[in-house]
């Protein structure tokens, strides 16, 4: 709000809430009138709104002289609007049913507010107790009465003086500089503006002690920046950190160029904070609903807490989601074709917050699916994601450990009886039910809720963020299925990608912890899984180890042995080691079945179970490797359909062809071909030869072709006289050759 805006009042009578400015140089500042006397009025400095923070106590003016000033035309008496930030929507506190019930309590702050001030107007309407010590001392009493803080009750006064004595300036003010000026949250003093009103309030980063003090003040047209950024990221599902990055990244390097390379050179610490951000953006501007739905965080929503752990490896979270994408093939007249929308499964250790294991399937949730997480998470992954064209770094991915827990929910692929079993029995893990109807305080759901949103945000083709279930939700769904054209590995890569992200950038819940900052521990999750796993005891650990865990968890299939060779779902796999060695020169021309023990996310490699229990290694064939090298077991399934289709119409189609082409009748007799001298036969077919190249490059050669021979025989010369010719020709050189 700005003072500029004032409106004449059209009177000269002294008057409560009204401003006093006086004109001509160095006038400063208009005076709020506070109290009207016989003989005096009290008056204080109005500035902006932001000023009400650190109003003074009203200060006395003669009402003489001030009244001469007026007549004389030296000063006016102005109005001027109060704040828009006062008449936004406020909560309402106390909500009855009856309306008898709603006039015997208050409805807003502001009433309560008023109710604890009220005696003190009324006192203070007397001019004897405006003087300084009756002032303070009667402002004292009334918060001792009130068991309050002196300072808020003195706050609550001044403003309430400030705003002309207005109830609705007692509104909560939005924390921060004035939206709409320049302003700080500092009064503004008289004349130009002095280094005080430009200096950053608040606490400092502890970044401040190597780096220097935040100095930077956000002014409006940063605001609106912030703003814009918000609105620009809330297109797709994301969150405040994302736009805040965004900010940073376009609207604040460009508007503040010095500090944006000050910064990214580590010469200063972060300029506008992630909490600065928040709350500029939600205090300074009204949003659609369709900006709320994709940034929640907007709309103050809490996220609620989770349950904790005591440390990495105790409990892990678990749950399968439906991945909001589709993938699309194309038939053979290019119409994109719906093939399949994926499962996504996720294992999250509760204490860092640190994702253990991703898994994306074709299958149904399952116990057998769910077991492929907790092989992901345990075993090593570079070969096993290789195999699908996917480079992983373990130093930043790393592998987990075995937890004595997994909690999950009521979902039937992780409460059956064969879950229970097998978690109980044979992984001696327990076990862990959520409870229902709490959401907001898994760890998982909101891990999976970030995870599909930052999926949108990357803008893989045939993501869509929201469940399809009103109109516009369901367009975009439609539009999803339309433009995919993507494969399971990219679906993969995408998701591992998201992952990666999560896993290496600084958490919040990870932002306190005592034990990471004595250690000197970034607050990520990936670093504080690793340390806790090298550094904390305490926490509960499974007894099983890695080789126990892939015993257990592969799955099991049926396979054939013949000729030293094991096939399996229409592969062939050599032995490897001493066991398959054994096992393949046992074998005979006749197929045999075999037990096969397999992993669906790494088929390059399985073991088969000998009848003394000894389990063999058995490698693919390059031949096979090369074929399957970047499609999972699940998506070969998938696509056989497909690929049966397009066979039956290319062969439908060169059916059609054969049967609509013209038949041509028999050629008609012909003479036998005269057989030619070889000179001929060399003739016309060099003649051939050359009018084809002629018609191939373009180019007509200028030499005359070589007539046939006669059909007579031809002529041929003695050799003796050959002999005697190429004689004479050697003597004539020589002797030219010879000076005369």
């Amino acid at each position: 709000m700005k003072t500029d805006g004032l409106n004449p009042a059209g009177t000269t009578t002294l008057a409560e809430g009204l401003l006093l400015q006086y004109k001509g140089r160095g006038a400063g500042s208009p005076l709020r009138i506070t109290h009207v006397f016989k003989s005096s009025v009290y008056v204080m400095p109005y500035s902006t709104a932001a000023g009400a923070r650190t109003a003074r106590k009203p200060r006395r003016l003669s009402r003489r002289d001030v009244e001469e000033d007026l007549k004389a035309g030296k000063a006016e008496l102005c109005k001027l609007e109060l704040p828009d930030e006062f008449y936004r929507t406020h909560p309402v506190s106390m909500q009855d049913e009856t309306p008898d019930k709603q006039r015997k309590k208050p409805e807003r702050t502001i009433d309560i507010a008023f109710e604890w001030i009220a005696p003190l107007i009324k006192k203070f309407d007397a001019e004897s107790n405006m003087k300084r010590a009756r002032f303070r001392s009667d402002i004292q009493r009334r918060t001792e009465e009130l068991a309050m803080s002196f300072t808020t009750i003195y706050r609550i006064l001044l403003r309430y003086y400030y705003f002309g004595r207005v109830r609705e300036g007692l509104m909560p003010m939005v924390p921060g500089p004035e939206h709409g000026t320049g302003k700080t949250t500092q009064a503004a003093p008289s004349g130009p503006k002095s280094k005080a009103a430009l200096q950053r309030r608040g606490r400092q980063p502890v970044e401040a002690a190597t780096l220097g003090e935040n100095t930077f003040v956000v002014t409006p047209q940063d605001v609106d920046d912030m703003i814009r950024a918000a609105k620009r990221a809330a297109k797709r599902k994301s969150d405040l950190s994302y736009a805040h990055d965004q900010y940073m990244k376009r609207e604040f390097a460009k508007r503040h160029p010095d500090e944006f390379h000050d910064w990214i050179n580590k010469r200063c610490v972060l300029p506008v904070t992630e909490r600065q951000f928040a709350m500029y953006t939600k205090a300074h501007a009204n949003y659609e609903q369709e900006v709320l739905d994709n940034i929640p965080a907007l709309a103050g929503n809490d996220p609620g807490t989770s349950v904790r752990a005591s440390g990495p490896g105790e409990i892990y979270e678990a749950d399968a989601t439906g991945g909001r994408i589709d993938v699309v093939g194309k038939d053979a007249s290019g119409e994109p074709v719906l093939l399949y929308r994926p499962w996504i499964y996720l294992l999250i250790d509760r204490w860092s917050r640190f994702i253990v294991s991703v898994y994306v399937t074709l299958g149904a949730p399952s116990w057998e699916e769910f077991k492929y997480v907790l092989l992901l998470a345990f075993t090593p992954r570079v070969a096993r994601f290789r195999c699908l064209g996917i480079e992983v770094d373990e130093s930043r991915c790393p592998r987990g450990r075995v937890p004595s827990a997994v909690a999950h929910d009521r979902g039937s692929e992780l409460v059956s009886i064969t879950n229970l079993k097998a978690s109980v029995e044979q992984l001696r893990m327990e076990s862990l039910t959520m409870p229902p109807l709490t959401p907001n305080a898994r760890l998982i759901e909101r891990s999976i809720r970030e995870l599909k949103r930052n999926m949108a945000r990357m803008g893989l083709p045939g993501v869509f963020a929201e469940r399809p279930i009103d109109r516009q939700s369901k367009r975009v769904a439609e539009s999803a299925q339309k433009a995919a054209a993507s494969s399971l590995r990219d679906v993969y890569r995408c998701v591992l990608k998201v992952v990666d992200e999560h896993n290496n950038k600084p958490h919040q819940a990870l932002k306190g912890n005592l034990r990471l900052i004595q250690a000197g521990v970034p607050p990520t999750p990936a670093k504080a899984y690793l340390w806790g796993c090298e550094h904390m005891t305490g926490a509960r650990v499974s007894p099983l180890t890695e080789k126990d865990l892939l015993r257990m968890l592969l799955s099991v299939g049926k396979g054939s042995i013949a000729k030293s060779r094991v096939k399996f779902e229409k592969r062939t796999y050599e032995p490897v080691d001493a066991a398959a060695l054994a096992l393949a020169n046992e074998s005979t021309a006749h197929a045999r079945g075999v037990e096969i023990r397999y992993d669906k996310t790494f088929r390059e490699e399985l073991h088969v179970v000998t009848s003394t229990g000894e389990w063999s290694l058995w490698r693919m064939v390059d031949s096979d490797r090369q074929r399957t090298r970047g499609f999972l077991m699940e998506e070969e399934a998938a696509l056989e359909k497909q690929g049966a289709l397009l066979w039956a119409i290319a062969k439908n189609d060169r059916k059609i062809e054969s049967a609509t082409a013209e038949t041509k009748g028999p050629s008609p007799s012909r003479r036998p071909a005269r057989h030619a001298s070889r000179d001929e036969v060399r003739a016309r077919r060099g003649s051939q030869t050359r009018k084809l190249k002629e018609s191939l490059t373009g180019r007509k050669n200028d030499l005359p072709d070589r007539p046939p021979p006669s059909k007579g025989k031809a002529h041929a010369r003695n050799w003796k006289d050959l002999e005697k010719e190429e004689r004479l020709k050697i003597i004539n050189r020589t002797s030219q050759r010879r000076p005369s």
